[in-house]
């Protein structure tokens, strides 16, 4: 990005509106609260700037000053995105078989997204005892998860054509043989993850629901009732995307 010299005054809608989303793009999982020398090092642009965009985000609601020199995203900008509307009715169709599998395998499960090469959790379903299970922070590289392996598998639309992983012959034949089992598998963190795809209009993949099981569960009966449950969120969308056109 060309550095801002703090001298222009460009207030055209768009350079404005550029500023601010480099701004609030800062605001990343593990970077939730941001300093003003921070978010300066990160977009290029000087102080006088930064402070001044803060100012008006912080009197809109998008961002909060938590203390002096300090900033996170606002509440404002959590209600914007919980009424996305593919989001929302995602996980208002999900939730209820994913908390139907919970009380089956007792296992902790999450419904995981894609973003750009790296998978995230976009809701999850666990007890206390498995409260710390995959924190919605953190992200996972998808050869890392069992997520990710689902978004290879079945070639999400989103994922970047630049992707650095050349398929060896190696990976062609386990995602063949994911798409063959309808589910794919990998440990993780000391847990053995399954994940199954959740397809939207025009067979694509548009979620992954995960279950994380311990060693005292039966993986194929898991597996089975886990893509069981992922073909039912994926009946129940089509049917609402039809009913909507």
């Amino acid at each position: 990005m060309p550095p801002d010299d703090g001298n222009s005054r460009d207030s055209s809608p768009r350079s404005v509106l550029g500023r601010t989303l480099d701004i609030l793009d800062c605001f990343g999982r593990d970077n939730t609260i941001q300093s003003v020398a921070g978010i300066c090092r990160a977009t290029g642009l000087p102080p006088a700037t930064v402070h001044r965009i803060l100012a008006s985000l912080v009197e809109w609601g998008a961002v909060d000053r938590v203390d002096r020199g300090r900033y996170q995203l606002g509440e404002r900008i959590w209600r914007l995105g919980h009424w996305v509307p593919d989001i929302r009715q995602l996980r208002d169709v999900a939730r209820p078989h994913l908390v139907d599998l919970h009380d089956d395998l007792r296992a902790p499960l999450v419904m995981a997204g894609l973003d750009g090469e790296r998978v995230f959790a976009i809701d999850r379903i666990a007890g206390r005892a498995h409260h710390r299970i995959w924190p919605y922070r953190v992200t996972y590289g998808v050869l890392q998860h069992a997520a990710g392996l689902v978004f290879m598998t079945w070639g999400a639309r989103s994922l970047p054509a630049k992707q650095a992983i050349e398929p060896t012959h190696d990976l062609r034949r386990l995602l063949a043989t994911i798409k063959q089992r309808g589910c794919a598998e990998a440990t993780l963190d000391g847990a053995r993850w399954l994940a199954a795809p959740v397809f939207h209009e025009a067979r694509q993949v548009r979620a992954a629901i995960c279950v994380a099981l311990t060693s005292d569960t039966a993986t194929e009966q898991a597996a089975s009732q886990l893509v069981r449950a992922a073909a039912a969120i994926s009946a129940e969308l089509t049917q609402l995307r039809m009913r909507e056109q």
